[in-house]
């Protein structure tokens, strides 16, 4: 009987399919170089993504939130392939809306460049989510112009 019942809950557990947890991304710096015209920079740590979930997916999706909107301002995904390693980052230059994004491994630090017109939507905050296999990281930050 133990074993009919181990078996079981083996077999249970192995066909569940667990939904991703989000990640509490810090967001420590917003920034609006351009007086909030066309350019947003985004500057934090704590993605903690692991190896796993690099293997998992094939891009890097990255959702962009203006103040409590629950219509993205900018809603992209990055080619896995397109990132370039160098002394401990990763490094995407690309086209808008996303024209930079870069990963200091180590510190689990990245910093995000997007670019749009009519940026200036953004009043306060702005929240970032990155997507990547089973990984889902989420932080809201403060615009300091």
């Amino acid at each position: 009987m133990k074993i009919i019942f181990s078996s079981f809950l083996l077999l249970f557990c192995a066909s569940l399919s667990f939904a991703p947890i989000t990640d509490q991304l810090i967001i420590r710096n917003i920034k609006m170089p351009d007086n909030g015209r066309n350019v947003l920079q985004i500057a934090g740590h704590s993605l903690d993504a692991t190896l796993e979930n690099w293997k998992e997916d094939t891009s890097l999706g990255v959702v962009i939130y203006a103040d409590n909107d629950k219509k993205p301002l900018i809603n992209d995904s990055i080619p896995l392939d397109k990132f370039t390693y160098s002394a401990g980052k990763l490094t995407y230059k690309g086209i808008a809306p996303l024209t930079n994004f870069q990963i200091i491994i180590c510190d689990k630090a990245f910093c995000v460049t997007a670019e749009k017109k009519d940026l200036n939507k953004i009043n306060k905050n702005v929240t970032l989510e990155l997507n990547l296999g089973r990984y889902k990281g989420k932080g809201t930050g403060n615009l300091n112009n």
